[in-house]
């Protein structure tokens, strides 16, 4: 397949950064045909936020194709959330509140660590542990496959992760309240999630799963107003 020349879209890009400027409210969707060009637009804004330019720091934004990501589950979708997502979320939060998801993570079990790199002008130095604690379950799952067990099925991934996500949002709203962040570029941190519609091939026995993931992005969004919820997908049906 022969993928499109991607042009400088400054009308979306415009108006799409205006919208992750303001409270969130509601879940972002964008829709169009195959390689039209909108998993690099996003990509492009993604990387400007965690930049920030010459007047404003960078600000928190995670970008998640699951495409490149295996995630025919909820647990593989998780491990990529535990693995990629926190070291972008935390980007641009006062080095204090980085430092006090060290002891926020002690306390969860002791499934997340996080070391701060103190130069505010670089990225934080995070180790995620998590996904060594999912693996672990997932070993775990698989000792009791004579159960006909499905590994892969436990909700307890996604939960976990999604738990440890809404320490470090409402972090942010901390800092907001304090008025910390006047030199970020932009005071809510973005969740970009590309080719979403691989979603629809969970399975039944997964509904659970997705409901719960759906219910938490609408949570974050329009009843808590902490993150920017960006669904991408080429799929009409979705």
């Amino acid at each position: 397949m022969r993928r499109m020349k991607f042009f400088d879209r400054t009308e979306e890009r415009e108006r799409l950064c205006n919208l992750l400027s303001q409270e969130p409210n509601t879940i972002f969707l964008m829709m169009g045909p195959v390689s039209c060009g909108k998993s690099r637009l996003v990509e492009d804004i993604v990387e400007d936020l965690l930049r920030g330019d010459g007047k404003h720091q960078g600000s928190g934004a995670l970008y998640i194709n699951l495409r490149r990501k295996d995630s025919k589950t909820p647990a593989l979708f998780a491990s990529a959330l535990a693995r990629k997502g926190v070291a972008p979320l935390i980007n641009g939060l006062p080095a204090d509140r980085q430092q006090s998801i060290d002891a926020t993570a002690a306390a969860f079990h002791s499934t997340f660590k996080v070391e701060q790199d103190m130069d505010m002008k670089r990225f934080s130095k995070v180790t995620a542990t998590l996904w060594d604690a999912i693996k672990a379950q997932q070993e775990q799952d698989k000792k009791q496959h004579c159960q006909q067990e499905d590994p892969l099925s436990k909700s307890s991934s996604i939960t976990q992760v999604i738990e440890m996500y809404e320490k470090i949002l409402q972090q942010w709203e901390w800092a907001r309240q304090a008025k910390e962040l006047t030199q970020v570029k932009h005071q809510w941190p973005v969740v970009v999630t590309d080719e979403v519609d691989k979603f629809c091939q969970w399975t039944d026995e997964h509904h659970a799963d997705r409901q719960t993931l759906l219910e938490y992005f609408v949570k974050a969004t329009k009843a808590k107003n902490t993150c920017h919820v960006l669904l991408v997908t080429a799929d009409y049906t979705f």
